[in-house]
């Protein structure tokens, strides 16, 4: 919390690149912290502080944009970045690594006999990997979000509205984002 009211602090432009600026920024926004906390602060070397914008992806960007082109793909947190609000983060991307490996293992034993090229090869598992991994990728990211706007929600008819939607999307067990079933490896 204390990155994002400190980049509140920082001037527009290429400022942000500034590491003393960095610095004050960050010591302003952690006003009442301990002092050996802010010590840590003063004391860093200068040319190892930097400034990352961090850029957020809503959901619903999980079904409108692809994640693949060509032989190239994203997964793991370039995919699906997880808050913490489920726990999810670090399995989904092992799921991730299971579903492409299956997926890649899958088109090249259908490829032995035939005369695809490996990298047409690849393209179509990857496509395979993209498809298998949407819908519980959205599913996952959707139960996240919402999870995450009821902690920042202020207003008491929005965090009623966040646990209805919550109710009513997630029905049953509220632990089943854990339910992945990685077969035979």
């Amino acid at each position: 919390m204390w990155a994002a009211r400190a980049m509140t602090t920082i001037p527009e432009g290429n400022s942000f690149r500034n590491p003393a600026l960095i610095r004050q920024a960050a010591l302003q926004a952690m006003q009442g912290y301990p002092e050996d906390v802010l010590d840590v602060v003063r004391s860093c070397d200068l040319s190892s502080m930097s400034l990352t914008q961090l850029c957020y992806r809503p959901p619903w960007h999980l079904v409108l944009q692809p994640f693949q082109e060509g032989t190239v793909t994203v997964a793991g947190d370039a995919m699906h970045a997880m808050g913490t609000f489920i726990g999810q983060g670090g399995s989904f991307s092992l799921e991730d690594a299971v579903v492409v490996a299956r997926c890649l293992a899958r088109t090249a034993s259908a490829a032995r006999g035939g005369d695809h090229s490996p990298a047409k090869s690849v393209e179509e598992a990857l496509k395979s990997y993209e498809q298998e991994r949407k819908a519980r990728i959205l599913r996952l990211s959707v139960q996240a979000f919402l999870n995450g706007q009821l902690i920042v929600a202020t207003s008491k008819l929005m965090k009623v509205l966040i646990r209805a939607a919550l109710a009513v999307l997630f029905t049953g067990n509220s632990d089943s984002h854990g339910d992945f079933d990685c077969g035979s490896l």
